[in-house]
Protein backbone atom coordinates (compact mmCIF):
# COMPACT_ATOMS: atom_id res chain seq x y z
CA UNK A 1 0.00 0.00 0.00
CA UNK A 2 1.44 3.56 -1.03
CA UNK A 3 0.49 6.35 1.68
CA UNK A 4 -0.89 9.14 -0.23
CA UNK A 5 -2.47 12.12 1.40
CA UNK A 6 -6.18 12.75 2.60
CA UNK A 7 -5.93 16.87 2.88
CA UNK A 8 -2.63 19.09 2.94
CA UNK A 9 -1.94 19.08 6.52
CA UNK A 10 -2.86 15.25 6.47
CA UNK A 11 0.06 12.59 6.34
CA UNK A 12 1.00 9.34 6.45
CA UNK A 13 4.36 7.38 6.16
CA UNK A 14 5.50 3.83 5.90
CA UNK A 15 8.27 3.00 9.03
CA UNK A 16 10.52 -0.15 9.44
CA UNK A 17 12.60 -1.22 11.98
CA UNK A 18 14.28 -4.62 11.70
CA UNK A 19 11.27 -6.78 10.41
CA UNK A 20 8.60 -4.92 12.14
CA UNK A 21 6.28 -2.70 9.68
CA UNK A 22 4.24 0.33 11.11
CA UNK A 23 1.54 2.42 9.20
CA UNK A 24 2.27 5.93 10.74
CA UNK A 25 0.04 9.34 9.89
CA UNK A 26 -0.97 12.57 11.18
CA UNK A 27 -2.54 15.95 10.86
CA UNK A 28 0.35 18.16 12.02
CA UNK A 29 3.15 18.24 9.12
CA UNK A 30 5.80 19.00 11.65
CA UNK A 31 5.30 15.58 13.66
CA UNK A 32 6.79 13.81 11.10
CA UNK A 33 9.68 16.04 10.92
CA UNK A 34 10.49 15.27 14.29
CA UNK A 35 9.64 11.90 14.03
CA UNK A 36 12.13 11.32 11.21
CA UNK A 37 14.90 13.57 13.39
CA UNK A 38 14.33 11.38 15.98
CA UNK A 39 14.21 7.90 14.85
CA UNK A 40 16.21 8.14 11.96
CA UNK A 41 18.74 5.58 11.05
CA UNK A 42 17.38 3.33 13.20
CA UNK A 43 13.99 3.35 11.91
CA UNK A 44 13.37 3.29 7.86
CA UNK A 45 11.18 6.53 6.73
CA UNK A 46 9.26 5.30 3.17
CA UNK A 47 6.19 6.12 1.08
CA UNK A 48 5.48 2.24 1.36
CA UNK A 49 2.74 1.97 4.29
CA UNK A 50 1.09 -1.58 6.03
CA UNK A 51 1.41 -3.01 9.32
CA UNK A 52 0.14 -1.88 12.57
CA UNK A 53 -1.41 2.13 11.86
CA UNK A 54 -0.80 4.80 14.61
CA UNK A 55 -2.15 8.41 14.55
CA UNK A 56 -0.99 11.24 16.05
CA UNK A 57 -3.95 13.28 16.03
CA UNK A 58 -4.98 16.86 17.06
CA UNK A 59 -8.11 17.96 17.97
CA UNK A 60 -9.24 20.28 20.65
CA UNK A 61 -12.76 19.44 20.09
CA UNK A 62 -12.42 15.43 20.26
CA UNK A 63 -9.48 15.99 23.20
CA UNK A 64 -12.37 17.44 25.44
CA UNK A 65 -15.10 15.04 24.42
CA UNK A 66 -12.44 12.08 25.66
CA UNK A 67 -11.75 14.74 29.00
CA UNK A 68 -15.38 14.80 30.10
CA UNK A 69 -15.47 10.55 28.86
CA UNK A 70 -13.02 10.26 31.45
CA UNK A 71 -14.67 12.35 34.30
CA UNK A 72 -17.90 10.43 33.94
CA UNK A 73 -16.41 6.72 33.77
CA UNK A 74 -15.30 4.15 36.08
CA UNK A 75 -11.47 4.18 35.27
CA UNK A 76 -9.13 1.62 36.40
CA UNK A 77 -5.05 0.97 35.88
CA UNK A 78 -3.72 -0.04 32.45
CA UNK A 79 -0.58 -1.42 31.67
CA UNK A 80 0.98 0.88 29.28
CA UNK A 81 4.50 0.29 28.58
CA UNK A 82 7.35 -1.83 29.94
CA UNK A 83 10.70 -0.35 31.16
CA UNK A 84 13.72 -1.65 32.19
CA UNK A 85 12.49 -2.83 35.52
CA UNK A 86 8.94 -1.46 35.64
CA UNK A 87 5.61 -0.96 34.20
CA UNK A 88 4.42 2.48 33.11
CA UNK A 89 0.36 1.91 34.26
CA UNK A 90 -2.09 4.87 33.53
CA UNK A 91 -5.74 5.26 34.27
CA UNK A 92 -8.24 4.05 31.57
CA UNK A 93 -11.31 2.53 30.59
CA UNK A 94 -12.83 0.18 27.90
CA UNK A 95 -16.50 1.64 25.82
CA UNK A 96 -17.72 -0.28 22.99
CA UNK A 97 -14.68 -1.96 22.10
CA UNK A 98 -12.10 1.12 22.55
CA UNK A 99 -9.87 1.07 24.70
CA UNK A 100 -9.10 5.07 26.23
CA UNK A 101 -5.69 5.65 28.52
CA UNK A 102 -4.62 9.17 30.00
CA UNK A 103 -1.44 10.34 29.95
CA UNK A 104 -1.19 13.22 32.00
CA UNK A 105 2.27 14.03 31.71
CA UNK A 106 2.14 14.66 27.98
CA UNK A 107 -1.49 15.22 28.10
CA UNK A 108 -2.47 12.90 25.45
CA UNK A 109 -5.17 9.66 25.27
CA UNK A 110 -3.87 6.73 23.54
CA UNK A 111 -7.14 5.20 22.18
CA UNK A 112 -6.61 1.45 20.75
CA UNK A 113 -9.70 -0.06 18.66
CA UNK A 114 -8.81 -3.07 16.69
CA UNK A 115 -5.90 -2.31 14.95
CA UNK A 116 -5.43 1.25 15.24
CA UNK A 117 -4.06 3.24 17.74
CA UNK A 118 -4.87 6.87 17.96
CA UNK A 119 -3.10 9.17 20.25
CA UNK A 120 -4.92 12.22 20.67
CA UNK A 121 -3.70 15.08 21.63
CA UNK A 122 -4.64 19.67 21.24
CA UNK A 123 -3.63 21.63 18.82
CA UNK A 124 -0.26 22.89 18.67
CA UNK A 125 1.21 20.23 21.58
CA UNK A 126 4.19 18.65 21.04
CA UNK A 127 4.62 16.38 23.83
CA UNK A 128 2.70 13.42 22.33
CA UNK A 129 5.29 13.22 19.94
CA UNK A 130 7.97 11.13 22.44
CA UNK A 131 4.37 9.08 23.48
CA UNK A 132 4.55 8.21 19.50
CA UNK A 133 8.32 7.07 19.63
CA UNK A 134 7.14 5.42 22.85
CA UNK A 135 4.40 3.18 21.62
CA UNK A 136 6.76 2.47 18.05
CA UNK A 137 9.27 0.70 20.35
CA UNK A 138 6.99 -1.15 22.92
CA UNK A 139 5.00 -2.63 20.09
CA UNK A 140 8.52 -3.20 17.93
CA UNK A 141 9.22 -5.55 21.50
CA UNK A 142 6.51 -6.80 21.50
CA UNK A 143 6.62 -8.63 17.94
CA UNK A 144 10.37 -9.19 18.64
CA UNK A 145 10.94 -10.66 21.86
CA UNK A 146 10.95 -14.26 20.79
CA UNK A 147 13.62 -13.85 18.52
CA UNK A 148 15.30 -10.80 20.16
CA UNK A 149 17.12 -10.49 23.41
CA UNK A 150 16.54 -6.70 25.19
CA UNK A 151 19.23 -5.33 27.01
CA UNK A 152 19.35 -2.31 29.05
CA UNK A 153 22.97 -1.20 27.64
CA UNK A 154 24.62 1.39 26.11
CA UNK A 155 26.34 0.78 22.43
CA UNK A 156 29.16 2.14 20.37
CA UNK A 157 30.51 1.11 16.55
CA UNK A 158 34.21 0.52 16.37
CA UNK A 159 36.38 -1.26 13.12
CA UNK A 160 32.63 -2.27 12.51
CA UNK A 161 31.96 -3.89 15.16
CA UNK A 162 29.53 -3.37 18.41
CA UNK A 163 30.52 -3.12 21.68
CA UNK A 164 27.96 -2.53 24.22
CA UNK A 165 28.48 -0.74 27.55
CA UNK A 166 26.25 -2.54 30.47
CA UNK A 167 25.70 -2.07 34.10
CA UNK A 168 23.08 -1.00 36.51
CA UNK A 169 21.68 2.63 36.68
CA UNK A 170 24.51 5.24 37.77
CA UNK A 171 27.32 2.71 36.99
CA UNK A 172 28.51 5.37 34.40
CA UNK A 173 27.33 3.88 30.81
CA UNK A 174 26.64 7.27 29.26
CA UNK A 175 29.80 8.73 30.56
CA UNK A 176 31.92 5.90 29.25
CA UNK A 177 29.74 5.91 25.68
CA UNK A 178 30.32 9.56 25.72
CA UNK A 179 34.14 9.82 26.13
CA UNK A 180 34.73 6.78 23.86
CA UNK A 181 32.52 8.87 20.97
CA UNK A 182 34.15 11.90 21.81
CA UNK A 183 37.51 10.66 22.03
CA UNK A 184 37.99 8.46 18.88
CA UNK A 185 36.24 7.88 15.52
CA UNK A 186 33.84 5.24 17.00
CA UNK A 187 29.87 5.18 15.75
CA UNK A 188 27.22 6.11 17.96
CA UNK A 189 24.58 2.72 18.15
CA UNK A 190 22.42 3.34 21.46
CA UNK A 191 22.41 5.27 24.94
CA UNK A 192 20.02 3.41 26.82
CA UNK A 193 18.48 0.14 24.98
CA UNK A 194 19.39 -2.52 22.62
CA UNK A 195 18.05 -5.67 21.04
CA UNK A 196 20.21 -8.74 20.26
CA UNK A 197 19.12 -11.36 17.39
CA UNK A 198 20.99 -13.71 15.64
CA UNK A 199 21.30 -13.46 11.62
CA UNK A 200 21.15 -16.10 9.06
CA UNK A 201 25.27 -16.86 9.31
CA UNK A 202 24.53 -17.06 13.20
CA UNK A 203 25.84 -13.71 14.31
CA UNK A 204 24.78 -12.02 17.07
CA UNK A 205 23.49 -9.03 15.89
CA UNK A 206 22.92 -5.34 17.43
CA UNK A 207 20.29 -3.28 17.29
CA UNK A 208 20.27 0.22 18.68
CA UNK A 209 16.87 1.51 19.71
CA UNK A 210 16.45 5.30 19.91
CA UNK A 211 15.62 7.12 23.23
CA UNK A 212 15.64 9.87 25.15
CA UNK A 213 18.98 10.64 26.80
CA UNK A 214 19.50 11.78 30.00
CA UNK A 215 22.91 13.31 30.79
CA UNK A 216 23.64 13.87 34.32
CA UNK A 217 25.58 16.48 35.90
CA UNK A 218 28.48 14.31 35.99
CA UNK A 219 29.27 13.11 32.72
CA UNK A 220 28.47 17.10 31.80
CA UNK A 221 31.80 17.71 33.43
CA UNK A 222 34.10 14.93 32.46
CA UNK A 223 32.52 15.86 28.90
CA UNK A 224 32.78 19.08 27.89
CA UNK A 225 32.14 19.25 24.44
CA UNK A 226 28.32 17.58 25.42
CA UNK A 227 27.64 20.95 27.77
CA UNK A 228 27.79 23.04 23.88
CA UNK A 229 23.84 23.62 23.55
CA UNK A 230 22.33 21.27 26.17
CA UNK A 231 19.83 24.00 27.86
CA UNK A 232 19.08 24.88 24.06
CA UNK A 233 18.35 21.09 23.56
CA UNK A 234 16.89 20.19 26.82
CA UNK A 235 14.95 23.27 25.71
CA UNK A 236 13.21 21.76 22.42
CA UNK A 237 13.79 17.99 23.06
CA UNK A 238 10.50 17.75 21.11
CA UNK A 239 11.26 20.27 18.39
CA UNK A 240 13.01 19.44 14.87
CA UNK A 241 15.81 21.47 13.81
CA UNK A 242 13.75 23.46 11.94
CA UNK A 243 10.73 24.20 14.16
CA UNK A 244 14.35 25.62 16.87
CA UNK A 245 14.94 27.81 14.29
CA UNK A 246 11.95 29.54 14.04
CA UNK A 247 9.65 29.47 17.29
CA UNK A 248 10.37 31.68 19.89
CA UNK A 249 9.02 29.99 23.48
CA UNK A 250 9.58 31.82 26.80
CA UNK A 251 12.22 30.59 29.14
CA UNK A 252 11.53 26.95 30.35
CA UNK A 253 11.18 26.72 34.37
CA UNK A 254 14.27 25.88 36.34
CA UNK A 255 15.03 22.27 36.70
CA UNK A 256 16.90 19.66 38.14
CA UNK A 257 20.79 21.39 37.42
CA UNK A 258 22.48 18.22 37.88
CA UNK A 259 21.10 16.51 34.80
CA UNK A 260 19.50 17.68 30.95
CA UNK A 261 17.97 15.55 28.43
CA UNK A 262 18.46 15.20 24.75
CA UNK A 263 17.47 13.31 21.46
CA UNK A 264 19.71 11.05 19.53
CA UNK A 265 20.47 13.28 17.12
CA UNK A 266 21.76 15.94 19.11
CA UNK A 267 24.06 13.75 21.20
CA UNK A 268 25.85 11.97 18.20
CA UNK A 269 26.06 16.17 16.48
CA UNK A 270 27.53 17.35 20.04
CA UNK A 271 30.05 14.60 19.78
CA UNK A 272 30.44 14.18 16.55
CA UNK A 273 29.80 10.50 16.16
CA UNK A 274 27.53 9.30 13.04
CA UNK A 275 25.36 7.55 14.11
CA UNK A 276 24.61 3.79 13.16
CA UNK A 277 21.39 1.20 13.22
CA UNK A 278 22.85 -1.70 13.83
CA UNK A 279 26.63 -3.55 13.94
CA UNK A 280 27.34 -7.55 14.45
CA UNK A 281 28.34 -7.84 18.16
CA UNK A 282 32.26 -7.13 18.77
CA UNK A 283 32.55 -7.18 22.86
CA UNK A 284 31.00 -6.29 26.12
CA UNK A 285 32.34 -3.68 28.63
CA UNK A 286 30.95 -3.16 32.21
CA UNK A 287 32.75 -0.19 33.55
CA UNK A 288 33.33 0.43 37.30
CA UNK A 289 33.96 3.70 38.87
CA UNK A 290 37.05 4.57 40.75
CA UNK A 291 38.28 7.97 42.69
CA UNK A 292 42.09 7.78 41.44
CA UNK A 293 43.52 8.57 38.26
CA UNK A 294 44.24 5.32 37.14
CA UNK A 295 43.06 3.32 33.91
CA UNK A 296 42.84 -0.38 34.16
CA UNK A 297 40.69 -3.01 32.44
CA UNK A 298 39.68 -6.70 33.34
CA UNK A 299 38.80 -9.56 31.18
CA UNK A 300 35.92 -11.13 32.74
CA UNK A 301 35.08 -14.80 32.32
CA UNK A 302 31.65 -15.77 30.78
CA UNK A 303 30.17 -16.94 33.67
CA UNK A 304 30.50 -13.79 35.78
CA UNK A 305 29.67 -12.09 32.06
CA UNK A 306 26.48 -14.21 32.06
CA UNK A 307 25.42 -12.83 35.44
CA UNK A 308 26.26 -9.42 35.19
CA UNK A 309 24.19 -9.81 31.68
CA UNK A 310 21.18 -11.07 33.32
CA UNK A 311 21.18 -7.96 35.80
CA UNK A 312 20.49 -5.71 32.95
CA UNK A 313 17.63 -7.51 30.99
CA UNK A 314 14.86 -5.30 29.95
CA UNK A 315 11.49 -6.69 31.29
CA UNK A 316 9.48 -9.07 32.85
CA UNK A 317 10.99 -12.70 34.00
CA UNK A 318 12.07 -14.79 30.97
CA UNK A 319 13.21 -10.71 29.47
CA UNK A 320 10.07 -10.56 27.50
CA UNK A 321 7.36 -7.11 27.83
CA UNK A 322 4.40 -7.78 29.58
CA UNK A 323 0.88 -7.05 28.05
CA UNK A 324 -0.18 -3.64 27.42
CA UNK A 325 -3.21 -1.91 26.15
CA UNK A 326 -1.31 -2.12 22.31
CA UNK A 327 -1.46 -6.12 22.52
CA UNK A 328 0.47 -9.43 24.09
CA UNK A 329 4.39 -10.34 23.56
CA UNK A 330 5.05 -12.92 21.20
CA UNK A 331 6.67 -15.21 23.30
CA UNK A 332 10.04 -16.00 25.24
CA UNK A 333 13.31 -14.93 23.94
CA UNK A 334 15.32 -17.86 22.38
CA UNK A 335 18.05 -15.57 22.78
CA UNK A 336 17.96 -16.25 26.04
CA UNK A 337 20.40 -18.57 26.62
CA UNK A 338 23.13 -16.15 27.25
CA UNK A 339 25.52 -18.97 27.61
CA UNK A 340 25.23 -20.44 24.56
CA UNK A 341 27.10 -17.02 22.70
CA UNK A 342 28.83 -14.72 25.99
CA UNK A 343 31.96 -17.44 25.63
CA UNK A 344 32.84 -16.46 21.84
CA UNK A 345 33.17 -12.72 22.81
CA UNK A 346 35.50 -10.43 24.95
CA UNK A 347 34.24 -9.24 28.37
CA UNK A 348 35.98 -6.60 29.79
CA UNK A 349 35.59 -5.01 32.97
CA UNK A 350 36.79 -1.37 32.29
CA UNK A 351 37.18 1.72 35.76
CA UNK A 352 38.24 4.63 34.46
CA UNK A 353 39.67 7.59 37.48
CA UNK A 354 38.27 10.69 37.19
CA UNK A 355 41.20 12.11 35.45
CA UNK A 356 40.99 9.32 32.70
CA UNK A 357 38.29 11.17 30.93
CA UNK A 358 40.65 14.24 29.77
CA UNK A 359 43.04 12.73 27.28
CA UNK A 360 41.98 10.96 24.48
CA UNK A 361 45.29 8.94 24.57
CA UNK A 362 42.98 6.22 26.96
CA UNK A 363 40.09 5.73 25.15
CA UNK A 364 42.21 4.99 22.05
CA UNK A 365 44.29 2.60 23.70
CA UNK A 366 41.21 1.13 24.99
CA UNK A 367 39.26 0.37 21.81
CA UNK A 368 42.12 -0.79 20.66
CA UNK A 369 42.67 -3.00 23.24
CA UNK A 370 38.98 -4.41 23.14
CA UNK A 371 38.69 -4.52 19.34
CA UNK A 372 42.46 -6.62 18.83
CA UNK A 373 40.79 -8.94 21.74
CA UNK A 374 37.96 -9.43 19.58
CA UNK A 375 39.76 -10.11 16.67
CA UNK A 376 41.56 -12.41 18.38
CA UNK A 377 38.60 -14.44 19.92
CA UNK A 378 36.74 -14.08 16.00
Amino acid sequence: MSCSSVSEDVWEAGVEWGSCHFRLSGNDPTDRLWLEDFLTPWYLFSDHCRGRHIRLWHDDEAYARATTEMEVSSTSPRNCFSLDSQLIVKPGWTTSGRTTVFDEIRMCFYQVFDDEITLLTRAGSVAARVSLVRTLRELAWQRTCQTMLALHSSALVFAGRAFLILGPKRAGKTTLLSYLLNSTEAEFLSNDWVMLERSDLDEIVVRGVPTVIRVREGTQEFIPQLKLGLDTATRFITHSNDERATLILPLPPPGPAEEVFLNPADFSRNLRSRPLASAPLGGLLFPVKQDDESFRTRIIPPVEAKLRIEECLYGLPGNRPAKTIFGEPSGNAEMGEIESWVGKIPCWEVALGTQAFASTEVALQLLARISLSGAHSG
